[in-house]
């Protein structure tokens, strides 16, 4: 179970972060990670059920 909380964790994280940057965000392209990451929760998620 915890395969996919510790993603989830950091995608929460490089959310918060990616706020507080602003547009530099945009630059280090943080969105796609963040998406990744998302991504990587949701197919673990299915995988285990």
């Amino acid at each position: 179970m915890a395969c996919f909380l510790v993603p989830a964790e950091e995608a929460i994280v490089i959310r918060a972060l990616e706020k507080a940057m602003g547009e530099k965000a945009r630059v280090w392209k943080l969105h796609w990670l963040n998406r990744m990451l998302w991504g990587g929760v949701l197919l673990l998620a299915i995988e285990h059920i």
